[in-house]
């Protein structure tokens, strides 16, 4: 048996030997696990992870290796290897991060990404890169190389099911599915907070609100139904109701949202009929109050009952579309025949007669207004939007999605930008216009 430190000190030992001949005489936390890893069933592979990293920093220099265990030392030596690359070779690597998008590993090494950066801007050279001599071995995670097939590979016609927060499914690819699988286990852990893997079947719950919890699934016969047939008018008639909730209270504004009720008991299934008709009443009931309220008594009690009767209202949509309240990137139209009917739902209640005629004969397309920051200029901002191209300009599916993203490219405007890095997301059947708008 023997001593704590006696084993942390072998346990040392061996990773200098394994950095010496495999490793370019560079220690990692990479090169500590995998050694302790390998020696798990050794007595010192039981030694404390902590101290032999502090005795393998303290001997450093006697044994003659580097140390790289914090994020500061990982990102100097990255930048003292792309200090030894030409300006091409280093615009050729992130050209090629760029391109590769949420499957290169690199793009995801943010001490990576901030080197390169730093390396193509026109800041002076710091004095500890002069004369300075680069690790040998590569500090960020190459790309799996792709072999090719010896004989043409048959199509994957597979599917898959996603799910996000329990909301409408969508059918995907499986491609697709085992990716976002692979990248919620391996490269984009520490975006995800839960993940539950079983054959073919993931549970991923990530960090952020937009992603959300996500169900993946093998598709069944009745997923892959035709989905023409489905009826896209109660989500778009309700969100163009529930935005309607959110204006004043002026009679005017009760007008238009009894009007979208209106719209809306008419496209509702029967059940929850009678709750939207029950709100349309009140909503009505509120604007003749007001509208004929004179005394300041009887303003008063007016306002009080249009605040009830557009929380009614409110219930009402979101008992017939729960997630009306704001629109999601999953629940946006993808193909021509959805984004027109979508149009006619979402227009229905105040669009003019030659608008929704215009509307129906239109382009379909998805429009996404970029623009920078008027900071730094390396976060910009994408407002997406389905909709129709008609002889009376745009007319939307949908209230618009706005997502923030950090730019890839310097050298590239917003909407480059959000061509490489968003473009890849769009699994649509129609165009997808990326336009540079600083209004956005």
């Amino acid at each position: 048996m023997i001593t704590a430190i006696e084993r942390a000190n072998a346990m040392a030992l061996q990773v200098f030997i394994a950095a010496h001949l495999h490793n370019g005489r560079v220690v990692t936390h990479d090169l500590v696990d995998a050694v302790m890893s390998r020696d798990a069933g050794t007595e010192q592979g039981q030694a404390n992870k902590e101290q032999v990293r502090r005795i393998i920093r303290k001997r450093a220099e006697l044994e003659r290796v580097r140390v790289i265990f914090t994020e500061d030392e990982r990102y100097w030596a990255i930048r003292e290897q792309l200090h030894h690359m030409s300006a091409d070779e280093v615009h050729a690597l992130r050209d090629e991060i760029t391109e590769g998008g949420d499957r290169d590993p690199r793009g995801w090494d943010k001490a990576l990404t901030n080197a390169i950066s730093v390396r193509l801007s026109n800041r002076p050279t710091p004095a500890r890169l002069y004369g300075c001599k680069p690790v040998s071995v590569r500090l960020w995670r190459e790309p799996r190389p792709e072999s090719a097939p010896a004989v043409p590979a048959a199509a994957d016609d597979r599917k898959h099911v996603r799910i996000v927060d329990g909301r409408t499914p969508q059918v995907i690819p499986t491609r697709d599915a085992l990716d976002e699988m692979n990248h919620a286990m391996m490269g984009g852990a520490r975006h995800v907070r839960e993940m539950s893997h079983a054959r073919s079947w993931a549970r991923i719950v990530y960090k952020d609100r937009e992603r959300g919890t996500v169900e993946l699934r093998p598709a069944t016969p009745e997923d892959l139904a035709p989905v023409a047939g489905r009826d896209a008018a109660p989500l778009f008639t309700a969100l163009a109701a529930h935005e309607a909730c959110g204006f004043g209270r002026t009679p005017r504004d009760l007008a238009d949202l009894a009007g979208h009720l209106l719209v809306l008991g008419k496209v509702t299934p029967a059940e929850q009929r009678p709750a939207v008709e029950e709100a349309h009443a009140a909503v009505e009931g509120a604007w003749e109050a007001l509208r004929t309220a004179h005394s300041l008594t009887a303003r008063s009690a007016a306002r009080d009952r249009g605040r009830t009767s557009v929380e009614q209202a409110r219930a009402a949509i979101l008992a017939v579309a729960p997630h009306a309240h704001r629109m999601h990137g999953t629940d946006m139209p993808a193909t021509a025949e959805e984004i027109r009917a979508a149009v006619l739902a979402y227009n229905a209640a105040e669009g003019t007669p030659e608008e929704l005629s215009a509307a129906a004969t239109g382009t379909p397309v998805i429009r996404v207004h970029c623009r920078s920051d008027s900071g730094t200029g390396w976060t910009a901002t994408a407002v997406i939007t389905a909709g129709m191209e008609s002889s009376v300009g745009h007319v939307p599916a949908h209230p618009p999605i706005v997502v923030e993203f950090r730019k890839r490219d310097g050298r590239l405007d917003a909407a480059e930008n959000a061509r490489r890095i968003l473009g890849p997301r769009f699994r649509v059947a129609v165009p997808v216009d990326f336009v540079l708008d600083r209004r956005a």
